[in-house]
């Protein structure tokens, strides 16, 4: 019997970091009271720099950028610190007009679903929050934090990003 309990000890302990993804991800608060610090003076550079920096602190997030002919193209994501190339270029339909001054909580399903590729089996537990850092730019992040401290995260987040925006 003792020996079966050793044995099936030790396979849990052997066991135990097989369900961690990959890329083990610990989420940076301290990064959100220097978002805006040592920004580049280049707009393009300044509000990439920032989405950037929101890697670190929240688990995805999409950067859009309007071009020349007004569609909404997807310029940079990140997943739990990871930085890519989105694979989707374009946004399709209506995005709708962010406010400048404001973080939108957004429970509209073409925003979530767009994370699907991130949090393939709990989607439903992921809020998706719209910042728009200027007319022609802004970005979604989303997170499983319970709502307490999700509210908290966004309003010490979106005040930094304000900071860092001239």
């Amino acid at each position: 019997m003792q020996l079966n309990l050793n044995r099936t000890i030790k396979d849990l302990f052997e066991n135990a970091n097989h369900d961690e993804p990959a890329n083990h991800w610990t989420r940076d608060w301290s990064t959100v009271s220097s978002l805006h610090v040592s920004l580049p003076e280049a707009r393009q550079e300044r509000l990439c720099s920032l989405f950037l920096r929101l890697s670190s602190v929240f688990e995805a997030g999409i950067y859009f950028q309007q071009d020349s002919k007004g569609q909404w193209q997807q310029l940079l994501c990140f997943n739990r610190g990871v930085v890519k190339n989105p694979t989707a270029n374009s946004l399709e339909g209506p995005v709708g007009r962010g406010i400048f001054s404001q973080v939108q909580k957004t429970e509209h399903h073409k925003w979530t679903k767009m994370f699907a590729r991130f949090f393939p089996t709990d989607l439903e537990k992921v809020t998706v929050y719209r910042i728009q850092l200027c007319t022609d730019t802004f970005i979604l992040v989303a997170d499983r934090l319970p709502d307490p401290w999700m509210k908290k995260l966004m309003a010490d987040t979106h005040e930094r990003i304000l900071l860092g925006i001239p």
